[in-house]
């Protein structure tokens, strides 16, 4: 995914009946954030609900991209905003009566957008782009810098999902680093 350091803006999302609050396209494809997912699923506690139900399966968490937006009152907020995949699996998830609905919305996007590519990859690129997610989760651990970190893993999200795979939770990813780290100090005694 191209990043930028540049906060984005939230703005409203609409495709025929699909419509969300706040969503934020990168690289074309709207991502939307937790609490308009919560709110379309009419839950009391819009963000806390849908935080929960990512608490509650890694998988979704895949799905999850960090971001910085600016608020209204300019200032500038880290968060997280999901692709269609993640809030597909939300909905899953999600005892909501409107879970339902917006399940079906979402698969009938995702499908309607699933034959955009121009072509499918060819095992050339299919292997190129293997490497290049190893390099990056490589990367991902080594890097101290947390603004580079989160522009290796964006990038790594993309990569991921081009390959049809699903994005290696960064928690895990961040558990060898503190292994190679231990390994490092241990051997240095």
């Amino acid at each position: 995914m191209r990043t930028s350091n540049a906060p984005k803006s939230l703005t409203p999302f609409q495709w025929e009946n699909l419509q969300m609050q706040e969503s934020v396209r990168i690289d074309g494809i709207p991502f939307f954030t937790r609490k308009a997912i919560g709110m379309e699923l009419e839950y009391a506690d819009p963000q806390k609900a849908i935080d929960n139900l990512i608490q509650r399966n890694d998988l979704i968490k895949s799905y999850s991209v960090p971001l910085s937006l600016r608020g209204t009152d300019g200032k500038k907020y880290e968060t997280q905003v999901l692709h269609p995949i993640g809030c597909l699996m939300i909905c899953m998830d999600s005892n909501q009566s409107k879970a339902y609905e917006l399940k079906e919305k979402l698969a009938q996007f995702l499908y309607a957008h699933s034959f955009e590519e121009d072509t499918p990859l060819k095992d050339a690129d299919m292997v190129k782009l293997t490497h290049l997610q190893q390099e990056l989760m490589d990367k991902l651990t080594s890097e101290q810098d947390e603004d580079k970190q989160k522009m290796i893993y964006r990038r790594l999200i993309q990569v991921s999902l081009r390959l049809g795979d699903p994005v290696p939770p960064v928690e895990n990813l961040y558990k060898k680093r503190k292994q190679i780290d231990l390994f490092n100090d241990q051997k240095g005694r």
